[in-house]
């Protein structure tokens, strides 16, 4: 039985230790915001999603767009990000008979252009969009 346990226990530690060296929220940083469009308008309302590049497991932050452009990314709850690279997914809120705000290939996790390296302390990141194209 105490062999058992020891194994169960290791294991535990193990696999604990593994965790915070992934950067799973161990050593969060702080990431805050502002989505605008290239002219310098914000992007009123919407998600970003920050998708860990090369990581496994991958490790996600994200956050809501306020109506003038500005986000805090939190991860599992809590304020901030892992050091790292990210792919941005930035999905725009759409009005009741507007269509998309932000040119759709943002908002694909595969084919976003937008990427953003995130460091050890305060993060304050501009993160510019184009509008979508508009068919006629």
């Amino acid at each position: 039985m105490t062999r058992i346990s020891t194994r169960l226990g290791a294991a535990t530690l193990s696999a604990l230790a593994a965790l915070s060296l992934a950067g799973c929220g161990s050593d969060l940083q702080p990431v805050t915001g502002k989505v605008v469009y290239e002219d310098g308008t914000p992007v009123k309302g919407g998600d970003i999603t920050f998708n860990s590049k090369g990581r496994t497991p991958a490790v996600n932050a994200s956050g809501n767009i306020a109506d003038d452009g500005t986000f805090t990314l939190k991860f599992n709850g809590r304020e901030g990000a892992a050091p790292g690279s990210y792919k941005v997914v930035v999905v725009g809120k759409e009005g009741y008979g507007e269509g998309p705000a932000v040119d759709g290939v943002y908002g694909d996790p595969l084919n976003t252009p937008l990427t953003q390296e995130i460091v050890a302390g305060k993060n304050d990141l501009t993160i510019t969009v184009k509008r979508p194209t508009r068919k006629r």
